[in-house]
């Protein structure tokens, strides 16, 4: 596809197939994305997009894979398909609840997290079955997971009356809330994404321009973005001064170099989820595919 911004470092490779919600690839040469109606579509980072045949017509939100041979992608409803990565999808079971993130340390030790999931999680061997694990207060609600190690795993959503209030428990063996910071507002404030360069350097963010950050220690600061009513939907980064935070506010997207300051940048998307194989090799996906490959 011609590049329809010509002035911008992002090109466009897919427009008009489907709506996007989810990006992941195990490298530069295998890239999916997931959206509405059952769409896969998968990329071997040349620019060109193959549809991907998956026999269901749920919107898909999530992909995640602990290596080019072992892919999940959740979805709403009780959508959860696997793939060996050779293109074919196959449908696992799991309870009438959805799915909201999957993260794992290897392919025998994944989880995933569901709306509405009263402080639980789904976890998986590898095997295509799936246990609840109680991980948080049964009052909260666990939209997404991320960690480094099968023993530092991170969970994060809302608690209190609305699951409002931003909520994170780190674990998984012995769970724990960690201390979140004063809020200056009493605005909706859950959890939406985590992601961390390393075990010292996460972040987690959510609505109402929530952008928390840990050192690893079980404390979180807040570092608010430019947009003040903002609600952000995902965050990578390509290390720990490389960090990128996705944006509802139609266009924009935020860029830090980890010094907790943030800086807004055009793109030709209203982006939904990012995701990179390095600083120079950057996807987002939304209402189109657009890569930044410098």
């Amino acid at each position: 596809m011609p590049d329809l911004y010509p002035s911008s470092p992002w090109t466009v490779e897919l427009t008009g197939e489907a709506h996007f919600n989810g990006l992941w690839g195990s490298g530069p040469t295998d890239v999916y994305a997931v959206g509405a109606q059952g769409a896969i579509f998968h990329s071997s980072g040349d620019g060109h997009w193959v549809e991907q045949t998956t026999g269901v017509n749920a919107d898909l939100y999530c992909v995640w894979g602990s290596g080019a041979n072992d892919i999940y992608v959740g979805g709403f409803g009780n959508t959860l398909l696997h793939s060996t990565g050779n293109g074919v999808w196959t449908a696992q079971t799991i309870p009438q609840l959805g799915t909201a993130s999957i993260w794992g340390s290897s392919s025998s030790d994944v989880y995933l997290t569901f709306p509405l999931s009263m402080g639980a999680v789904y976890h998986s061997t590898g095997n295509g079955t799936w246990a609840p694990t109680a991980i948080g207060s049964n009052t909260s609600i666990l939209s997404t997971v991320w960690g480094t190690a099968s023993s530092n795993v991170y969970f994060g959503g809302g608690a209190g009356t609305s699951y409002d209030t931003p909520y994170i428990v780190h674990g998984p063996s012995t769970p724990a809330a960690e201390m979140m910071p004063t809020l200056p507002d009493a605005y909706l404030r859950n959890i939406v994404k985590l992601w961390g360069s390393g075990s010292s350097d996460i972040y987690a963010v959510g609505n109402s321009n929530t952008i928390l950050h840990s050192t690893g220690t079980g404390s979180w600061t807040l570092e608010s973005g430019p947009h003040a009513t903002a609600g952000y939907l995902d965050v990578w980064g390509s290390g720990p001064t490389d960090i990128y935070v996705v944006s509802d506010v139609n266009g924009p997207f935020l860029h830090s170099t980890g010094n907790g300051s943030w800086t807004s940048e055009t793109v030709p998307t209203q982006p939904m989820a990012i995701w990179g194989s390095g600083a120079t090799d950057v996807y987002l996906a939304g209402d189109n595919i657009s890569h930044k490959k410098l």
